[in-house]
């Protein structure tokens, strides 16, 4: 990534700043710019570069100067893996710098490809593939589920977990989950055609934004709003 602010990032910016601080809000966002992966072995220990830290943290910074004084604070949870931790860590660190409030509540398992039936055969299949091209075909339906659940019920249920996670929260509340690409692609692929090789990959800190609006759930990515479930507490 060499711009230094993906332009991705601002109509999620729009869409938190035009529910909020009325309404929840949940992020699901996957984590910033990681050190390439030149061989399985280093898949969940790939640290974030310097570029990745830093945007991370303008990130943050943004969401910060976003939030009214007196908002609730910003709660994170993020995926057990370390780079997502750094990601939420840097983010915490640049709402801290613009005057903003976060708590960040830890490590949740729905993060962390619990979809995943037989992770060494995926693991090849991802290698034969491509991270890109395994994904497109587990989106499309073209993986066995004896190696991987089918994507349409990894959504259902990572939808339901960040529900639930939810659940109860005064309003104004932004959770902000953090993970990796093919979670985020299973929660996109309830609404968009996420399998289709002309669809925008989720790239680093791209995020799907969910709230509730009018009579529905609403999922937002990229600026495209799609009707999710009738109306739900958010």
């Amino acid at each position: 990534m060499s711009d230094p602010w993906p332009c991705y990032l601002d109509p999620m910016l729009d869409r938190i700043s035009a529910v909020w601080p009325d309404r929840g809000v949940i992020l699901l966002l996957r984590h910033s710019v990681r050190e390439p992966i030149r061989h399985m072995a280093d898949a969940m220990t790939a640290p974030l570069t310097d570029e990745g830290r830093a945007l991370a943290r303008e990130l943050g910074r943004r969401l910060g100067g976003a939030r009214p004084g007196g908002a609730r604070p910003a709660r994170f949870y993020h995926s057990p893996v370390p780079r997502c931790i750094d990601t939420a860590r840097r983010m915490v660190e640049g709402i801290a710098e613009r005057g903003g409030r976060s708590e960040t509540l830890g490590t949740r398992e729905y993060l962390a490809a619990p979809y995943m039936r037989d992770p060494a055969r995926a693991m090849g299949l991802f290698v034969e593939l491509g991270g890109v091209g395994f994904a497109r075909s587990w989106c499309r339906g073209e993986l066995e589920e004896a190696v991987i659940q089918d994507h349409r019920d990894a959504g259902r249920a990572l939808l339901n977990d960040l529900l639930d996670e939810h659940q109860g929260s005064e309003p104004g509340t932004l959770d902000i989950h953090v993970t990796h690409d093919l979670t985020v692609a299973a929660l996109l692929s309830l609404v968009y055609p996420v399998g289709d090789p002309d669809f925008p990959w989720p790239d680093y800190l791209d995020g799907a934004v969910l709230a509730a609006e009018d009579d529905a759930l609403t999922l937002c990515y990229r600026g495209a709003s799609r009707v999710l479930t009738e109306r739900e507490d958010v």
